[in-house]
Parts: structure tokens; sequence; C-alpha cells
């Protein structure tokens, strides 16, 4: 999963849509990537994992994947902080249209805000594809995604404080 911080109030959100448009909206994003590192599907450049089938999700929700379903007016403008619903329609998608049931081993990974996404979804998603009748294993790397209790270096919070300004913002859900 792709990473790219958060926001987690109406200063930080349109600040964040000026700054960086592409992690508040899908609109303008191209139909399909070529990744690189572990996700090329070049066994020069990857070969321990080339041949495996790969999922990349982008990310525009502005909410570490843990939002559902809160829709909010800042600024003037609706934002949708829908991130964990993104986690179950990507992972429904998967199980109906792709061999995913097939699978021999899962690995949920994300960097940054991404990184922070697998904490926030793993078991979430385990349980997802075991009511679904998977069997393999599902194993997470949270690449750069424990966050540090100390004083963020986008605002005069410490992360955690963040997290809890934003928790009713994004309607997140607690695990």
């Amino acid at each position: 999963m792709q990473g790219g911080y958060w926001c987690w109030d109406e200063a930080s959100c349109l600040q964040r849509q000026q700054d960086s448009p592409d992690l508040t909206s899908s609109k303008g994003w191209p139909q399909a990537i070529n990744p690189a590192g572990f996700l090329s599907s070049n066994p020069k450049n990857n070969p321990n994992f080339y041949d495996a089938n790969k999922v990349y999700i982008n990310y525009c929700t502005s909410d570490a994947y843990a939002g559902f379903n809160s829709t909010q007016i800042l600024g003037g403008q609706r934002w949708i902080f829908n991130g964990k619903v993104v986690i179950r329609s990507i992972i429904e998608d998967l199980l109906k249209n792709f061999a995913l049931r097939k699978a021999k081993y899962i690995v949920f990974s994300g960097c940054s805000a991404g990184g922070q996404g697998v904490v926030n979804n793993l078991d979430f998603v385990a349980n997802i594809l075991a009511e679904a009748g998977v069997k393999a294993p599902v194993f997470g790397i949270g690449d750069s995604g424990w966050m540090m209790d100390m004083t963020s270096t986008r605002s005069n919070y410490s992360i955690r404080d963040e997290f809890v300004k934003a928790g009713p913002l994004w309607g997140a859900i607690p695990n």
C-alpha cells in the first residue's frame, strides 16, 4: 500500500490538498503503473517475487487506511475518509474476480502511511479472507509503519495526538 502521511483536522487536510493533491483524490491517476522493487515483474530486478501476483494500492483517503465511510465538509468541500472500506473492496474484488482463494500465502504490505495501514488492517484482512474460506497464511509487512510517540515533523502534536484527533474525523473503528 502506498504511503503518504495523513491529515487529522481541517487545516491539515486543506494543506495536504494544496501540497499533495494526488494523495487526496484519484483524479488524474494512470490506469496502470510499472512498479519497481519487490513489486517489479522483471526477474533481473526482483528475482524472488517477479512471478508473484501483486496488487498496488494507491493512497488517496488521507486516513492511514483506517477511515470507515466518514464524510466531512472541510473548507466547503466534501472529503470521504474510507481507507478501510477501500481495503475491504479490493480484497472482495480479488476474491470474486481473481484467484486469491488459490494463493499459497498472502503478504499484505505497505510503506509509511501504507505501513500504518498494515498495522490498522492486518487482522481485518485476515478475518475477511478466513470468512471467505481462504486457507493461505496471511503475513504483514508494515515498512516504516510504526509511528514513534514523539512530536510530529508536520505539526506541534505528537503522532499519537494526531491519531486521537483524526479518529472521529476519519470514522475510524478501533481494532
